[in-house]
């Protein structure tokens, strides 16, 4: 009697962990598809080829008025605030709101500072040192900082600020820690489908014990009249 309540309560629980573990099955699989890596992969490609884009953009600009500046370097040292002149008209023109001429101990030397332009930030060193082996130091976070020594003097740099579109950084930085936990969620499936597996069991276990339960009862219940019955038969015959 007790075996009959245990079957009647593990036939469907068996039926239905069946029917879950093809569906979480399916569902996990959908999750890790190539569809959904690749979109989650392509957000943060997006937000990081703007940036690069940016930075690229900002380190070709740097250079062609490094060009300019060193060209027209003779002619406007004779001329009052001839340089700030003329890195005002090379920000307007290459869309930057900061552009400076700064030393190698990072002392303005010349400015043009637009409308909304961003405070002055000192480089670091390396910046420098950089900047000396003949690269353009690029360096990125909410604002594009450049750096680039001009061409025909060992002293002076051109340095270059420009922001980038509000919260980008903010959402790479996000789409990218989203990325490496979409990773390790991935590289996990295997121990996601077991934990689901084992709680349903732990549930299907705890389900048959009431039920192995729910029968001692009614067992009890059904034989306890039967067995005063024997014996009150016992003690009439």
């Amino acid at each position: 009697f007790v075996w009959l309540f245990a079957l009647a309560a593990l036939a469907p629980a068996l039926v239905v962990f069946v029917f879950s573990g093809v569906l979480v099955s399916q569902g996990v699989d959908k999750w890790f598809s190539q569809r959904v890596q690749t979109v989650v992969e392509n957000s943060a490609t997006v937000f990081r080829s703007y940036i690069e884009a940016q930075q690229r953009d900002v380190a070709d600009r740097v250079m062609l008025m490094a060009q300019d500046i060193s060209r027209e370097a003779p002619g406007l040292q004779d001329k009052a605030g001839g340089f700030d002149q003329a890195l005002t008209a090379l920000a307007s023109y290459h869309g930057f709101p900061a552009i400076y001429l700064v030393n190698k101990q990072g002392q303005v030397m010349a400015r043009a500072e637009l409308s909304a332009a961003p405070r002055y930030e000192a480089l670091p060193a390396a910046s420098y040192a950089a900047a000396d082996d003949g690269e353009i130091y690029v360096r990125a976070d909410d604002v594009i900082r450049s750096l680039y020594r001009l061409p025909d003097y060992d002293q002076v740099y051109i340095y270059a600020v420009r922001p980038l579109e509000r919260g980008v950084v903010a959402n790479l930085r996000e789409a990218e820690s989203s990325l490496v936990s979409y990773r390790e969620v991935r590289d996990s499936r295997a121990r996601v489908q077991a934990i689901f597996a084992l709680s349903y069991v732990e549930t299907a276990l705890l389900v048959l014990v009431g039920a192995v339960w729910l029968g001692l009862g009614a067992a009890s219940t059904i034989s306890a009249p039967v067995g005063r019955l024997v014996q009150a038969a016992g003690r009439v015959a």
